[in-house]
């Protein structure tokens, strides 16, 4: 099993400021315009307020920035791993702010991270006490662990413990509880663990995540969404601004792709940024949904087409094991039916029920 580290920030070991910075550098990429190719400035006022720091922290944080030079991440070219620096330099521009210069490379790989969490997210991410709960967030939010059963050594190598903890009580004590305590106060992440035992020996743990009504809006990555609707919408020659998407959000992320989707398939399609509206404000794709995968929206979005005529409402038992056996046929994993069935129950449902009153 890889590594935390290894698979999101591709080192074996980062300090808790180290990896705040790079979340902090994560949100610098997304909303800034490089100053120089592939180089960007960090205010160190800025870094440390964000980091809830009541004074500026100058000297500890800008060591920090000047630390990441001399980490290296491996990234996947073809089928070789290949060690970059995260930084590929570092240089104090004498007022108050950093300029780090990246390799192409590494600004996608830390991109990555934004498509898992947004500004929203870092922003609290970025006040944690933790550096695991940190990690555990990232891995909840990336569909690791949540109803997983894992042991206590793949605990171990997932968040590079080693042999710091050499007792489950201690990575209990240590790191589990605070995790849950900083977690549900911080990001409203209800963290639930069953401990499996042999005798009276903890050899596995389950995990159970969910988040609390007061913080669902969490959930929400409209600042990634934009980003792709706005690269799929160049291919009309279209210029989305923020202010438009801003329009289009409320009808969630599933109506805006299949709107899109509609545009692709329709070539008589004159203006395809009206054409979008059109659809979404008549409500053709139903109930809001948002964080909708590439994967479920393709299953959902067929499903619901081919039920568009129906004139009947099928009951909710009926339903489940049906959407589950659409699912198998599309090819999706078995271990992600029943989440995929969750997240897109209620759309179902309410869906179904409107195409029956549209055809009577």
């Amino acid at each position: 099993m890889i590594s935390f580290y290894n698979a999101y920030f591709g080192v074996e070991r980062l300090s808790l400021n180290e990896i705040k910075s790079l979340l902090y550098l994560i949100k610098t990429i997304r909303v800034q315009q490089p100053i120089k190719p592939n180089t960007y400035r960090i205010v160190i006022s800025d870094l440390s307020r964000s980091l809830g720091h009541k004074r500026v922290k100058y000297t500890e944080l800008k060591e920090t920035l000047f630390s990441l030079q001399n980490k290296t991440c491996s990234l996947p070219i073809g089928e070789l791993l290949i060690d970059y620096p995260l930084i590929l330099e570092a240089v104090d521009s004498q007022s108050g702010a950093i300029q780090l210069k990246l390799e192409p490379l590494v600004i996608g790989f830390l991109s990555k991270i934004h498509k898992m969490v947004n500004d929203s997210e870092i922003a609290i991410l970025l006040t944690m006490k933790s550096l695991y709960s940190i990690m555990f967030y990232i891995l909840f939010k990336d569909l690791i662990w949540s109803g997983d059963q894992l042991s206590i050594d793949e605990i171990r190598t997932l968040l590079a413990i080693g042999d710091r903890y050499p007792q489950y009580g201690n990575i209990r004590d240590k790191i589990l509880i605070p995790v849950q305590a900083e977690l549900k106060a911080t990001a409203g992440i209800k963290l639930e663990l069953t401990e499996h035992k042999i005798k009276t020996r903890v050899t596995s743990i389950t995990f159970t995540v969910s988040r609390l009504y007061s913080h669902l809006h969490l959930n929400d990555n409209a600042d990634y969404t934009y980003l792709l609707v706005s690269e799929e919408l160049k291919e009309y020659g279209v210029k989305l601004t923020p202010q438009q998407f801003a329009a289009w959000h409320p009808f969630g992320d599933y109506a805006i792709q299949a709107a899109i989707l509609q545009v692709k398939n329709n070539a008589g399609v004159k203006n395809a940024l009206s054409y979008i509206h059109h659809l979404l404000k008549e409500r053709v794709y139903g109930v809001p949904l948002n964080n909708v995968s590439s994967q479920t929206f393709t299953c959902l979005y067929s499903y619901l087409e081919a039920h568009r005529g129906n004139t009947s409402i099928p009951s909710d038992v009926w339903l489940e094991p049906h959407f589950k056996r659409h699912l198998e046929s599309m090819g999706v994993d078995k271990s992600m039916h029943e989440s995929v069935w969750l997240q897109c129950r209620t759309k179902i449902i309410q869906d179904l029920n409107q195409f029956r009153n549209n055809n009577l």
